[in-house]
């Protein structure tokens, strides 16, 4: 691929959440290396791309929700914004589309896909999640589903992950899936972690595509090795042993067993619990101290989260579903070694004895045996934040989709 192509990424977000950052990113690395980048997107950070083009508003995300509550097909609404979108790549001439999150109420799957297929654009899918091949939901792993390696039916999540109201339409979306992926003649699929490119190959929708996998970066400036004891300090917490978790993981199903199990089993501790809504933050001061818990509301500032995870001695990620957490990544850089549920792609980043530890979901035992090895100081925080440094610096793993680009 010659210098002056252009690439248009269309993604739900740009500069905020995860996949919004990697939008950001990505948009930057074309912009350096002399490519056309233009990003479509839904809502936006502080930070607004060269060449933008921002979808819909508030009324009809509102309207595209209602349908997909009642029909239980996301990405089927949104028909206005979603012609107004193929006008501006009418006018823009794309070489390349880049597909990240169109699960966010914001375009129209239809619509889109038929465009790339009559255009005959190359495509990129990224697999955030696995929504991408499967006829409703983003993970099926807590339910043990199986039904996505040949046909989506029935879903047992039709009432729980975007509930539908009436309509379990999981087996027409698979196959409208199906059917503009074959249509769609250059189709390139892009995993986040080598657990979920796996599971992609194994898709009867995408099993004529090129797949890969690139996995994800952090910005290793940002989150890097702060001084520990300086951060302790900061949040007045220089004589306990700090656990960092994330509050909807936490939260969920039985993992608040465990969490009491983690405040009764350590004293000693405080588990700063980030990303709490005023709600949960109400709930845990009334039945913990601060000593025990420290609920914290969604942290939007990196400077502030990154100072967060070099507070902390340990980083539990009790996931349940996941494809390529950002969050190991983030602590792993600050110093901060991680003990994550076996789950989904995010052991890929444990190496044992220096970013961490990896235990069986629920596990109690296990996980407390791996505590008790980090609070034996049997890790090296330079270690683990030089492991980050060389394996999740985002401008490494960015290269790698320029490159993708250019063999396309």
């Amino acid at each position: 691929m010659q210098k002056g192509k252009k690439v248009i990424q269309i993604n739900a977000t740009y500069g905020i959440g995860s996949t919004g950052r990697i939008m950001h990113d990505i948009d930057h690395m074309l912009v350096q290396n002399g490519y056309e980048s233009v990003c479509a997107y839904s809502q936006i950070g502080n930070e607004e791309p060269e060449s933008g083009y921002r979808m819909g508003n508030a009324v009809d995300e509102k309207i595209h929700a209602l349908m997909t509550r009642i029909g239980g097909r996301q990405a089927y609404g949104s028909r206005i914004q979603t012609k107004k979108l193929l006008k501006m790549m009418d006018y823009e001439k794309p070489d390349i589309v880049h597909l990240h999150n169109l699960h966010s109420n914001y375009i129209n799957l239809n619509l889109l896909f038929e465009y790339l297929a009559e255009h005959n654009i190359a495509t990129v899918l990224t697999l955030h999640d696995c929504w991408f091949f499967t006829g409703k939901c983003t993970y099926f792993d807590i339910i043990n589903c199986k039904k996505w390696r040949k046909e989506c039916n029935n879903c047992p999540k039709n009432k729980k992950e975007v509930k539908s109201l009436f309509m379990d339409n999981s087996r027409s979306v698979f196959y409208d899936k199906k059917k503009y992926y074959e249509m769609i003649k250059k189709l390139y699929v892009v995993g986040c972690s080598q657990w979920i490119s796996d599971l992609a190959a194994e898709s009867p929708l995408l099993k004529e595509a090129d797949i890969r996998t690139i996995t994800n970066g952090v910005d290793t400036e940002l989150f890097r090795n702060l001084d520990h004891d300086k951060m302790k300090r900061k949040f007045g917490l220089s004589r306990r042993f700090v656990i960092l978790g994330f509050a909807n993981k936490w939260l969920y199903e039985n993992n608040p067993e465990i969490m009491g199990k983690i405040v009764d089993t350590y004293p000693d501790s405080t588990i700063i619990l980030i990303g709490c809504t005023k709600k949960e933050e109400t709930l845990i001061n009334r039945k913990f101290t601060d000593r025990q818990i420290m609920p914290v509301l969604y942290v939007h500032n990196t400077k502030e989260l990154a100072e967060y995870y070099a507070a902390a001695d340990v980083f539990v990620n009790l996931t349940l579903e996941d494809n390529y957490p950002t969050v190991n990544m983030e602590s792993i850089c600050c110093g901060t070694p991680v003990i994550t549920y076996d789950t989904g792609g995010s052991p890929e980043m444990i190496e044992e004895n220096v970013t961490g530890y990896v235990v069986e979901q629920g596990n109690w035992q296990k996980l407390k045996k791996c505590i008790d090895e980090v609070k034996s100081n049997s890790l090296d925080r330079n270690a683990c934040s030089e492991y980050g440094k060389m394996h999740f610096n985002q401008w490494d793993r960015y290269l790698e989709y320029i490159d993708l680009y250019k063999n396309i």
